[in-house]
């Protein structure tokens, strides 16, 4: 999948190539511009609200679909037409011959010639994916319901699973919290195990599906799902998605073991607190949690010069990523002379950040103590 810092996420299926031509964010962190080039396969975009003006595209194959604070899916398919589909907000369709505008539930296909057809209600495409993961039963969706989203990692079926057979999901890493995994497939009747880096069976669930297994009070650890296909007519393709629900409050690396997950929850007084003991004067420090990380703001004065910037922080495994997006001094904009003297700074550009740790996921909560950045990784 392709995240971005605001939470937008371009999600990509079996044997799917893109390729980013640009994404831009605004002086807030905010994501203004993404351009993206599909040429084969099926991507799912979800597409958080974008700064003033700003836009969310996929080209390629002869095709430019825009969309603002929207959901959509573009199938490239081995014939050479395009499937659309829009399912949230609006979307502009352009092909070589025509446009159309999509509305929430519907689709639109691109012909051979390139000509796109006329919108219509979003027909049922049982060989959709995503729609194990993301589809109102989806296991994605399931599993992020009542959790915190940012927690969330979802592993797709490598093959269809057969009857008697069984597959593993990706391992999923987590500091603790109550565990949630819902499992999703077509129907039939499979089994869904939990377990923990000792190989032990921790939960299990069976049934039709989505299939959810909480477990309360997980203690830090990497933990694994497996699927056993019970009763299966035909082999069937399924979606395993994880997530947690931690409480949103300020956490240490020193809170957790010398190996193994951990969980840094950093507010905005923390930094604050940082500032105020290094002799800056006038220091201020705004983070503003955002569903992929956070936009960190600050503001200080040094030796009588006022600077300040904004940056917005994003998971970048197994680093984290750091992205200048404003920066003044005495409230005159030089935001691109200072990130080339960063980019320069130990010959090494300031995108990526060595934790110390192997970064997972970033995001933001808010919580009794203000706006929080929670990064999430293992070590």
């Amino acid at each position: 999948a392709i995240n971005f810092p605001d939470g937008s996420i371009t999600r990509l299926a079996t044997s799917t190539q893109v390729g980013i031509i640009e994404a831009t964010l605004d002086s807030h962190g905010r994501l203004h511009h993404a351009n993206l080039q599909q040429e084969v396969g099926r991507t799912l975009s979800t597409v958080q609200r974008l700064a003033g003006g700003g836009q969310f595209a996929v080209k390629g194959h002869g095709i430019d679909a825009e969309a603002r604070g929207t959901e959509f899916e573009i199938y490239v398919r081995p014939d050479g037409t395009i499937l659309v589909k829009l399912f949230v907000g609006k979307l502009q369709l352009g092909a070589r011959q025509n446009s159309v505008s999509l509305n929430a539930g519907q689709q639109a296909v691109v012909d051979g010639g390139g000509r796109a057809g006329s919108p219509a209600a979003i027909a049922p495409e049982p060989g959709d994916p995503f729609l194990l993961s993301n589809g109102p039963s989806g296991s994605e969706t399931v599993a992020g319901n009542g959790n915190q989203k940012g927690t969330l990692q979802t592993s797709p079926s490598p093959a269809p699973l057969a009857q008697g057979s069984t597959a593993t999901t990706a391992v999923y890493d987590t500091p603790g919290g109550d565990l949630t995994v819902a499992l999703s497939y077509p129907g039939s009747l499979m089994k869904l195990e939990i377990l923990n880096a000792q190989n032990q069976v921790v939960a299990t669930g069976q049934g039709p599906p989505p299939i959810v297994v909480r477990v309360p009070a997980v203690p830090p650890g990497a933990y694994v799902g497996r699927v056993t296909g019970i009763s299966l007519a035909a082999p069937e393709a399924w979606s395993a998605s994880f997530a947690t629900n931690p409480p949103c409050r300020t956490t240490q690396a020193s809170d957790f073991g010398d190996a193994g997950p951990v969980r840094l929850g950093i507010a905005d007084s923390d930094v604050k607190n940082a500032f105020a003991g290094s002799g800056l004067g006038d220091a201020g420090v705004n983070l503003d949690p955002t569903a992929g990380g956070a936009a960190v703001s600050t503001h200080f004065n040094y030796s009588g010069t006022n600077l300040a910037g904004t940056a917005a922080i994003y998971a970048a495994p197994p680093l984290l990523g750091v992205t200048l997006v404003a920066a003044s001094v005495n409230g005159i904009p030089v935001t691109s002379q200072v990130a080339a003297q960063l980019a320069r700074y130990g010959g090494r550009p300031l995108g990526t950040v060595a934790m110390g740790l192997s970064v997972d996921r970033v995001y933001g909560c808010k919580g009794p103590q203000g706006g929080l950045m929670v990064i999430e990784g293992h070590r």
